[in-house]
């Protein structure tokens, strides 16, 4: 029991603030009391302040995952496969070996294109066409002859031209793992009205690595609505040695 907190009466003294300012022992614990709640408030603030942040980032984070998301809903993700697996062969310096097997007639198409430049002979049964030039001319002749045709040797589809072949693709789905792809969208590639316009042609990819080594077409139905008749055509073409061609003068 403390007898200061009594009067000469004995009865409980009245709590007086003045008092405990003026003894020194509680005047320390006052303050001792003030400065734990401030403490302590502040401690409560920074909490709820940091959580506060933490959900205003996970929404910013909500918002930013959702703009990711849309850009690449808006990029064509198949366009950046097909560009990473195309890449050695945009690189436009490679040998290539090409065989048209159109109606079971075979001709085998072995060249070499240094950047814009080719240089390649066709062999159909002993028939051989040596072909000179550049993507916009390319002139062909016969053995020991002087050129005479002008213009790569393909039908409706320039097999030659890896853009187009890139266009191709890109406008194809897959199915099974092969391309698919009508004749409407080949038609609406080449710039030509094509009949049957669902009919279906079919193309088969190579890779190593991923990046394509051999494309196999089937564009049989196209070609028929073309040429309006019956025709089975199958094109493989297979490419290697890429960035080892060495350049070469054509005439």
């Amino acid at each position: 029991m403390n007898y200061n907190d009594y009067d000469s009466n004995g009865n409980k003294k009245r709590f007086n603030f003045s008092d405990i300012l003026n003894d020194r022992t509680q005047r320390s614990r006052f303050f001792l009391f003030v400065y734990l709640v401030i403490f302590i408030i502040l401690v409560i603030l920074i909490r709820i302040n940091l959580s506060n942040t933490t959900t205003n980032n996970k929404g910013s984070n909500k918002e930013s995952n959702t703009e990711i998301n849309d850009n690449k809903n808006i990029e064509s993700k198949d366009s950046t496969e097909i560009d990473e697996m195309f890449s050695f062969i945009d690189m436009n310096n490679y040998i290539f070996n090409y065989e048209v097997n159109i109606n079971d007639s075979i001709s085998l198409i072995d060249g070499q294109r240094y950047n814009d430049k080719y240089s390649f002979k066709i062999n159909n049964d002993g028939n051989i066409l040596y072909f000179n030039g550049t993507s916009n001319y390319i002139r062909a002749k016969e053995e020991n002859s002087d050129y005479k045709l002008t213009g790569f040797p393909y039908v409706l589809v320039n097999y030659f031209d890896t853009k187009l072949l890139k266009n191709i693709i890109s406008s194809a789905s897959i199915n099974n793992d092969k391309y698919e792809i009508t004749n409407e969208k080949i038609g609406s590639i080449v710039k030509y009205d094509l009949d049957n316009k669902s009919s279906i042609n079919t193309i088969e990819l190579v890779k190593r690595n991923n990046k394509i080594t051999q494309i196999k077409l089937n564009i049989s139905n196209a070609v028929s609505a073309y040429m309006n008749d019956s025709i089975k055509a199958n094109i493989t073409l297979k490419f290697g040695n890429f960035g080892l061609v060495d350049d070469f003068r054509i005439e």
